[in-house]
C-alpha cells in the first residue's frame, strides 16, 4: 500500500444491518436471524470461518452462499423438518430470484 492509499475498514456488524436478507423459516424472526449473522460476521476473520459479508470493490455484500445450517443441531433440524421449516437452500433460492 502506497503512502497515498487509504484502506477503508468495513464494520461487519453495520454491514450485516445494511445487507441482511429476510430470515429463513427456521429462524423465529428477523431479530434472531440478525443476531446470528452479527455473531457469525464477528468471527469470519478467523481462519476457516465462512464469510457472511463479502467486500467486493470496497462495498460490503451479503454472501448468499453462506451456509447458515452449519451451526444447526440435529435436534433442531429434526424439529424444523417436522414443521416443514427446514430450508437449507433458502439463500440460494433468494439469490436466484434476484
Amino acid at each position: 500500500m502506497s503512502g497515498n492509499e487509504i484502506r477503508t475498514r468495513i464494520n461487519l456488524t453495520d454491514a450485516v444491518m445494511d445487507c441482511q436478507p429476510q430470515h429463513p423459516p427456521c429462524f423465529l424472526n428477523q431479530y434472531t436471524w440478525v443476531e446470528y449473522l452479527k455473531s457469525a460476521a464477528a468471527s469470519q476473520n478467523h481462519a476457516g470461518e465462512q464469510k457472511v459479508i463479502l467486500v467486493v470493490s470496497g462495498n460490503p455484500q451479503f454472501n448468499m452462499n453462506f451456509n447458515f445450517c452449519e451451526d444447526c443441531t440435529s435436534k433442531l433440524q429434526d424439529d424444523m423438518k417436522s414443521t416443514k421449516r427446514c430450508e437449507p437452500n433458502y439463500l440460494l433460492e433468494l439469490k436466484e430470484k434476484k
